[in-house]
C-alpha cells in the first residue's frame, strides 16, 4: 500500500501475509471482518443509521481501523448529531497514510461522505 504496510487479498494487514492465499479464503475473511465491523459500529454509534450510512462507515472503519474510529472526533460528532458540515469536516480529516495526504484517500473519503449523505 502507499503507506508501506504489507497487505494481501482485499487489503488485509493481519495474519500470515507471506503464505499464498486464495480468493475464496480472502472472500470469507472479508465477509467475517465486515460482520464484525458492522457490530462494532452499532455498539459505538448512537443514532440509528441508514443502510447507506452504515456502508460508508464500514468502508471507513475497514480502512482506518476500529480503534481509530471508536476514539475519533468523527464518532463524537455523529453521536451528538452535529450536522452535515461538522460530520463532513471530521470525515475528511482521515486522508493520510504514513503521515502523508494521499489523493486516493481524498477521493475515497469524498465518495464515503457522498454515500453517507445520500438518500
Amino acid at each position: 500500500c502507499p503507506a508501506g504496510i504489507p497487505t494481501t487479498g482485499y487489503g488485509r494487514t493481519t495474519g500470515d501475509l507471506k503464505t499464498p492465499t486464495n480468493p475464496d479464503a480472502e472472500t470469507q475473511w472479508l465477509y467475517e471482518k465486515l460482520q464484525h465491523i458492522n457490530t462494532r459500529i452499532n455498539n459505538i454509534v448512537v443514532p440509528k443509521q441508514s443502510p447507506q450510512q452504515m456502508a460508508a462507515m464500514m468502508s471507513l472503519v475497514y480502512n482506518i481501523g476500529e480503534r481509530a474510529f471508536a476514539s475519533s472526533t468523527l464518532v463524537k460528532t455523529i453521536n451528538r448529531r452535529d450536522g452535515e458540515e461538522a460530520i463532513t469536516t471530521q470525515w475528511s480529516r482521515w486522508n493520510r497514510a504514513g503521515n502523508m495526504v494521499l489523493p486516493g484517500l481524498i477521493r475515497r473519503r469524498k465518495a464515503e461522505i457522498e454515500l453517507y449523505f445520500s438518500r
